[in-house]
């Protein structure tokens, strides 16, 4: 050995060279022998060192480092040099024909090995080593390797790291792992049977990092190859043994999976794992005809209207939000559905809480009922409900004016949402059983009362609060007097009422194609007109233009009964009474003072005739031959046998007044025959003297 001074020593280590065992021997004995003060020795903790001073710590040599500016430094060291920043090591590679090393760029590369083996001498012409680098263990045999690390692989078609289990008589399986990458994928590949495992481990401690073991740590994620023929590989989160597609798990709280292996169908599920409820679960899947939802929890599925994103990550639960509805098996084992409220009272239940409630119940035991409910400050809360039986449909309500039907007005937008202020009343039920359609405005005032504002009503009344049952129809069209028209019955008689100034009309419409309903139209059968009674100081007047008149075929005129075709009656008599009549008189009397002379002489001017009813009575034309005076000639003669219509200005005789004139004629002749009989007589008896 050879002691070296400080500078030779220094000349040693230049151009990064490094030292073999003789130049470290050197080394050693030129500092034991401390040619110079340069060299302190062993370090030791609390000692002062100064720039330059060069210590022997963990079998290497360190240097106290100047300053960044170039100036030495004395320090009081207090931690080793190799973890502080005073100190540099001396020790740096050295330069051989095998490496490159330069210290200013920090490089160092092989100069021309193709294959590196480590772990085992390798026969070069037998087995090389198969990669860049190959590192492999031995124990001593080579049939029981246990296991070879290749980087870069000769045969790889893309940059590869290989790690491989090799077989050996205890495991008889060679299993790899390897991790590649192309311009397009980066791969990571194995044939082990439990495929891939991600775990987490604590940090490692110094100086025991060759104890680490990958099987330690917590799973973090898992990923099976797919099992025989089924195509599906598996991947557990936090289990090493998952039971789906995609295992999720968390051992305190619940379990996500993705896909179970026994369901033919693709399924979701999760799984609530706390120890202290039950074990519920809820699971989606879709088959070829349903999306399906399926779950335990004793109150069914629940939906919630939640806070934003980050006040929903604080809550440590699920159990936030204002419910949206909820969907749950009742206490009947029938489905619920709730929405705004988390109990449900019926199969179908949705309310708002505050405005009303809507009730579907197919299931009642009754019928099918469907009930909406309006929710009052006072509690009395009206309702209606709609139920069907085998008999009848039912609509049941406690609203005080019980039903109406709107005409909705016109909705703008997708919503339809009508204004029901805005809304035509179409018909109206109230709860007293009475009915109104089109009562637009006002309520029925009978128990059954239709109307149109501007035409007119039907009124059908069978209140017991009325006199008696009766049809009222009303007409209230603008500009013409209002009008009605009643028919009712009492004890004793169907009677008509009506204040209208023509009365009754009876007519025979026209055929209609498309059956037009007009009163104006159509041919009369029978008009009656009023008959109307005033009392004027104690006594009835009859008012002419409305006292009872009658017309069949036709309007009466000025008769109390005008018809216009042939009467018929097996008897006929005319009221004379004597309380009926007054300025009673002899008939030769009137005709007397009317200059008449005498009603024999009256018929003898009359000219009976045969005639035919011509083309203006159509409805007499086929009548045959009548027998009659002219109205015009009987005119001339006894005017008061005569009357003049108003409405066409045609005459008619009044026969039963042509009665008496016969009586009377009948009666003056007979005088003339008593005469006469009573002068034959009397010359009779003369010419027999």
């Amino acid at each position: 050995m050879t002691i070296k001074s400080r500078i030779d020593l220094k000349e040693q280590f230049s151009n990064g060279r490094k030292l073999n065992e003789k130049q470290f021997h050197d080394l050693i004995d030129s500092m034991l022998n401390k040619r110079d003060d340069a060299f302190m020795g062993k370090w030791k903790k609390g000692m002062a060192y100064k720039s330059g001073n060069v210590v022997i710590y963990n079998q290497s040599l360190w240097e106290v480092k100047a300053t960044d500016d170039g100036n030495p430094q004395e320090i009081c060291s207090c931690i080793p040099p190799d973890e502080g920043d005073e100190w540099q090591t001396l020790i740096v590679p050295q330069q051989d024909d095998d490496w490159f090393v330069d210290q200013e760029t920090g490089v160092m590369y092989a100069k021309f090995f193709e294959c590196v083996g480590i772990g085992r001498i390798f026969n070069p012409s037998v087995d090389p080593p198969q990669a860049k680098l190959e590192i492999v263990t031995d124990e001593g045999q080579e049939e029981n390797l246990m296991g070879r690390l290749l980087i870069f692989p000769k045969k790889a078609p893309a940059p590869t790291l290989s790690l491989i289990q090799v077989s050996s008589e205890e495991n008889p399986f060679n299993a790899f792992f390897l991790f590649g990458v192309d311009s397009q994928e980066a791969v990571l590949t194995s044939d082990a049977p439990s495929g891939f495992v991600f775990r987490h481990l604590g940090h490692a401690v110094p100086g025991e990092e060759d104890e680490l073991n990958f099987k330690d740590g917590d799973v973090m994620m898992v990923i099976e190859p797919s099992t025989a023929g089924s195509g599906n590989a598996k991947v557990g989160i936090s289990t090493d043994k998952p039971k789906a597609m995609l295992d999720v798990t968390d051992r305190n709280k619940g379990q996500f999976l993705l896909s179970p292996e026994d369901k033919h169908d693709p399924v979701f599920t999760i799984i609530n794992l706390d120890p202290d409820n039950d074990k519920n679960y809820t699971a989606t899947g879709v088959s070829v005809d349903y999306s399906v939802f399926i779950t335990d929890a004793p109150n069914g599925f629940i939906f919630k209207k939640g806070a934003d994103y980050g006040s929903h990550c604080k809550n440590p639960d699920i159990n936030q939000g204002t419910p949206l509805m909820i969907v749950r098996e009742g206490a009947n084992e029938k489905p619920q559905v709730g929405i705004g409220t988390t109990e449900p009272c019926a199969m179908l239940h949705v309310t708002d809480g505050k405005n009303g409630t809507c009730l579907l119940q197919p299931d009642h035991e009754a019928a099918p009922l469907l009930t909406i409910a309006k929710f009052k400050n006072d509690g009395k809360n009206n309702y209606t409900s709609e139920v069907i039986s085998d008999d009848h449909a039912s609509w049941i309500t406690n609203a005080p004016k019980g039903f109406q039907i709107l005409a909705g007005k016109e909705f703008k937008g997708n919503c339809p949402t009508p204004d029901l202020k805005e809304g035509d009343r179409l018909v109206a039920i109230l709860p007293t059983g009475k009915v109104g359609i089109g009562t637009k405005t006002y309520e029925p005032t009978v128990t059954l009362e239709i109307s149109d504002e501007k035409s007119g009503k039907f009124l059908f009344n069978l209140d017991d609060k009325k006199v008696n049952p009766a049809l009222g129809i009303i007409n209230s069209r603008p500009g013409k007097n209002r009008n009605y028209f009643t028919l009712g019955a009492n004890n004793q008689t169907a009677v008509m009422v009506t204040d209208s100034p023509g009365g009754f009309v009876l007519k025979q419409g026209s055929k209609s194609e498309d059956d037009e309903i007009d009163v104006t139209q159509g041919d009369i059968l029978l008009q009656l007109f009023p008959y109307k009674e005033r009392k004027m100081e104690g006594k009835a007047v009859f008012f002419p233009e409305r006292n009872g008149k009658v017309g069949i075929m036709r309007t009466p005129g000025d008769f109390h009964l005008d018809v216009n075709g042939v009467a018929r009656t097996f008897s006929l008599y005319i009221d004379s009474d004597s309380n009926h009549i007054s300025n009673e008189e002899p008939l030769q009397n009137y005709l007397q003072n009317s200059k008449k002379k005498t009603a024999l002489d009256l018929i003898n001017k009359l000219k009976p005739i045969a005639f035919d009813w011509d083309t203006h009575t159509t409805k007499l034309s086929g009548e045959g031959k009548q027998f009659g005076l002219k109205s015009q000639e009987v005119e001339d003669i006894l005017e008061e046998m005569v009357k003049k219509s108003g409405d066409d200005h045609k005459l008619s005789v009044n026969h039963s007044s042509l009665n008496a004139v016969l009586v009377r004629a009948i009666q003056e002749q007979q005088g003339i025959i008593d005469h006469l009989t009573s002068r034959i007589e009397a010359l009779e008896k003369n010419h027999l003297h």
